[in-house]
């Protein structure tokens, strides 16, 4: 009797079935918010990137222009020429920091001798050698100037590397200038 009735409860658990695993499909409203969110933040950082890039192109062709001048200068010897590339390439840089917009003084372009060497330091925080400032602001109208190339070189492309857009505050912009000649 015992036989059967462990038979009858054998039968009964022959019926008992498992449920099916839970699918990993459809997602949970908390990870579609999640997945939105991941996107919305790859998408955006690579917007950011690309108006980086964009926005600092300039930058880097600047600095292959001064190693033109440069190279140019290890083969024939000119500073003077070297010196008026590397005055030219720091005024094209300084078009795209200009503040010409926001106030009524001039952006720096037309500036020379000290008053352009003191309107270059303002865009950044390590200032530039009184050689190099030399050099910059007064042995460029020089025929034949006796300066450090390499010296000025090397702080030329330290300055286009690492000045900035917003150096110039508005109230600095609107602060008079001091020489304003025609270059």
């Amino acid at each position: 009797m015992q036989d059967q009735l462990q038979q009858a409860l054998q039968q009964q658990l022959r019926d008992v079935h498992l449920p099916e695993q839970v699918g990993w499909w459809p997602l949970a409203p908390a990870w579609w918010i999640l997945a939105a969110i991941v996107i919305a933040t790859i998408v955006a950082s690579v917007f950011y990137l690309r108006h980086r890039r964009r926005k600092n192109q300039y930058r880097k062709a600047a600095l292959i222009e001064l190693e033109r001048y440069f190279k140019k200068w290890q083969s024939n010897g000119d500073s003077a020429g070297y010196l008026q590339g590397a005055n030219l390439t720091l005024k094209r840089c300084l078009r795209h920091t200009s503040v010409e917009h926001i106030s009524t003084e001039p952006s720096g372009l037309t500036l020379t001798g000290s008053a352009w060497v003191t309107h270059l330091n303002r865009y950044i925080s390590q200032k530039l050698s009184t050689k190099t400032e030399f050099a910059l602001g007064e042995a460029c109208y020089q025929a034949e100037p006796n300066v450090e190339i390499e010296l000025v070189n090397t702080e030329v492309s330290r300055w286009i590397r690492s000045h900035h857009h917003t150096a110039l505050r508005i109230d600095q912009a609107r602060a008079p200038v001091t020489e304003v000649t025609h270059a």
